[in-house]
């Protein structure tokens, strides 16, 4: 094994593997040796660099080698200064797939650089306008740009950027090129053979083969370039701005026909792009040529870019816009992210400006190419977090393309700060780049909503006191802060379920039996109910009780409790909120009995007992309910005689049952529970049936149920 098959194995057990295979320490120190050996400073780079990450491999670099395989192909974010001689894939040769194509360029034959000098023209054969027209583009700012490496005959290698890295090593081989009987071969027309290797690079990258499918000059001007991409439509910018960024060299700008009609006469191509060459400024036009010849050029004025032209491309060229960048690469996951239809589960991300003046950043979001097609054709975007998010509906904002890559420009006030969400409509790898001239910029990724609290449940039917054809869950809640003042908050619960009704209830956590909610309201909604407003106290818990019609209880749902304001998103509030069961309060031992009333007796005894003092939480469940039937209990010593618990009135009972709070029963008492009941209508029919009820019974010791004295 040579030194760079070393190498390139280390890069991948330490990159892409889960875990270090046994002998992975012995064969980097074997590597160090060979580079102290070495005199190859390229190679030595690359083994300082893997020495490096040995101990702290960032989430994001993972991530960036995680995102290499296209189609099965390798493209490791290796610049080609440190990529060696070897090649990462099998398949380096651009295939033909049309059998009309195949019969024309029956011959395969190395690459020619003979072609007529200072001339780049599209092959007619191969439907990649947008990508000639990048290369036209460049050509004309700085072909210097354009870096490939021999490092076979005929067998080049390159660095594209994407899935988030400026330096996706891809390698083509160039020894068996279409060519037809006349000579000419299945590539574009120039004497430049750094451009050719380029185009082969590229089909054989995202295209997969010659019969590509067409892009836009935007996106392929970055991939090659890393120029970053502004589509827009031809309305965006008058004509004089356009002029103006021409002549100011910090971008590269091109129009796109789209669906011109056929019978037009101005001998445009329809869905054809065309690279901007040149500008006048007296006259007010645009001068572009046709990527397919070199010698048709049209003149642009701007009722002609108006009218003709669909598509504006602009390419930035951000080095020399902008000192700072960064980039943050991250995953999407559709399940996470899309089930409850929240902004609050998606990823955000904070720019804050700590400069005293104002700050423009500009924002560049990457969709990863796919795994197994190259499709970008998912929607997907970053957009600023609106004030109010409680029932704000994620929607696709007007104007964005489809194409994995979006470019936002922000503007930040001194000490101001925003915040955006990425959205996705599946499960992907994004990069996030970010450029700025301050370096009191900061940009980071959240690890959750800053002004939100959430929590994922079930329904169930464990809540015993509730006799109604839905399902109940209950969650407590409690707003810690350093002094006592009431908060407004927005309260939202979401099933992931459309076809799921929901509604909920706000009560304080010592209104044990329901009587006077907090927030209240019957209507069930399908999917998401919230409510907007709720006045809360801080230091304080609150019992969140959640109904829904799901009788399979086998779907999760969310609640999310949300800041209203700014002011209140900055203070340093606390929000606990976790699954509670009411019924015992929370007491470890729970005890359910399930006793009635005969028809010939109002009073109902049950004798209790514990070893040592205990306290307890006592709640009592008719099954039934009648207007004119009220109850009491009373808990006493049969030995003293003295009461523990005392009521003297009979009272209605709520739809949670009669509650006794708070009672110690001492461990050397003969406790008893008395529980009456009285008919205010002796006629009542309900009154002369046995009647059942549910003696719920928490505390924090053992208790002994002796018997029932009837």
């Amino acid at each position: 094994m040579n030194k760079w098959d070393l190498l390139n194995e280390i890069r991948v057990e330490l990159y892409l593997e889960n875990n270090r295979k046994q002998g992975f320490c012995e064969k980097f120190n074997e590597l160090k040796l060979l580079a102290i050996k070495s005199d190859d400073a390229t190679f030595i780079s690359s083994v300082l660099d893997i020495n490096e990450h040995l101990l702290d491999i960032s989430k994001s670099e993972k991530l960036l080698w995680k995102s290499s395989k296209i189609k099965g192909q390798l493209y490791p974010p290796i610049n080609i200064d440190q990529s060696g001689t070897l090649t990462w894939g099998n398949d380096l040769i651009c295939k033909l797939t049309s059998q009309n194509m195949i019969n024309e360029f029956k011959h395969l034959k190395p690459v020619t650089d003979s072609d007529s000098s200072n001339i780049i023209e599209q092959s007619p054969d191969i439907e990649d306008c947008s990508l000639v027209c990048s290369l036209i583009n460049i050509t004309r700012k700085n072909g210097n740009i354009l870096r490939v490496k021999l490092i076979s005959k005929n067998v080049f290698q390159t660095n594209f950027v994407f899935n988030g890295s400026n330096s996706r090593l891809v390698t083509v081989d160039l020894n068996n090129i279409p060519t037809n009987i006349n000579g000419i071969q299945l590539t574009l027309h120039s004497d430049n053979l750094v451009l050719k290797v380029i185009e082969q690079a590229y089909l054989l990258t995202f295209m997969g083969s010659y019969a590509s499918l067409g892009s836009n000059t935007a996106v392929d001007t970055y991939r090659i370039t890393g120029f970053f991409p502004e589509i827009a439509n031809t309305q965006k910018y008058d004509i004089n701005t356009l002029i103006k960024y021409f002549e100011s060299k910090v971008c590269l700008l091109a129009i796109g026909t789209g669906n011109l009609q056929k019978n037009s006469t101005s001998g445009l191509i329809p869905s054809h792009d065309y690279p901007v060459i040149g500008v006048d400024k007296q006259k007010r036009i645009l001068i572009i040529r046709d990527p397919l010849t070199s010698e048709l050029i049209f003149e642009v004025n701007e009722t002609d870019l108006v009218n003709l032209f669909s598509q504006l491309y602009i390419n930035w060229d951000v080095d020399l816009l902008f000192k700072n960048k960064e980039s943050i690469t991250f995953s999407y996951s559709d399940k996470i992210c899309n089930t409850y239809k929240t902004i609050v589960d998606k990823p955000i991300f904070e720019l804050q400006n700590n400069a005293n003046t104002t700050e423009n950043i500009w924002l560049l979001l990457e969709k990863h190419i796919d795994l197994h097609n190259t499709a970008d054709r998912d929607i997907a975007y970053i957009q600023e977090l609106p004030d109010n998010i409680t029932n704000y509906i994620v929607e696709n904002p007007d104007g964005i393309p489809d194409l994995g890559l979006q470019l936002v420009k922000v503007k930040l006030l001194p000490k101001e700060t925003k915040m955006y969400y990425c959205h996705s409509k599946l499960s992907s790898i994004f990069t996030l780049h970010s450029l700025c001239i301050s370096k009191n910029i900061i940009i980071r990724q959240l690890s959750e909503c800053p002004f939100s609290k959430k929590i994922t449940f079930r329904m169930s039917d464990s809540i015993k006191y509730f006799k109604n054809d839905y399902k109940t869950t209950c969650l407590k809640m409690k707003l810690s802060y350093e002094a006592d003042i009431n908060m407004i908050l927005n309260l939202q619960i979401l099933s992931e379920c459309s076809n799921n009704s929901l509604r909920f209830e706000v009560f304080r956590s010592d209104d044990f039996e329901l009587k006077f909610p907090v927030y209240t309201n019957p209507e069930f909604k399908f999917q998401n109910n919230s409510y907007e407003g709720l006045i809360l106290s801080t230091n304080r818990t609150y019992l969140i009780y959640l109904y829904s019609h799901d009788m399979s209880l086998k779907s999760n749902y969310e609640c999310i409790v949300l800041f209203e304001n700014k002011i209140e998103r900055e203070t340093e509030l606390q929000i606990d909120i976790r699954p509670h069961f009411p019924e015992f309060n929370g007491m470890p031992f729970q005890y359910t009995l399930n006793e009635s009333w005969y028809s010939n007796s109002d009073r109902k005894k049950i004798s209790i007992a514990t070893t040592l003092n205990t306290k307890g939480f006592i709640r009592i469940v008719p099954e039934f309910e009648h207007q004119f039937i009220k109850f009491r209990c009373n808990i006493f010593d049969a030995t003293t005689r003295e009461f523990l618990h005392s009521e003297e009135t009979f009272r209605q009972c709520s739809k949670a049952g009669l509650v006794i709070s708070d009672i110690t029963i001492p461990g050397d008492a003969n406790a008893i529970i008395l529980i009456e009941k009285l008919n205010t209508q002796q006629e009542a029919k309900v009154c002369n049936e046995r009647q059942e009820f549910t003696l719920l019974i928490g505390s924090d010791r053992k208790i002994i149920f002796h018997e029932i004295v009837k």
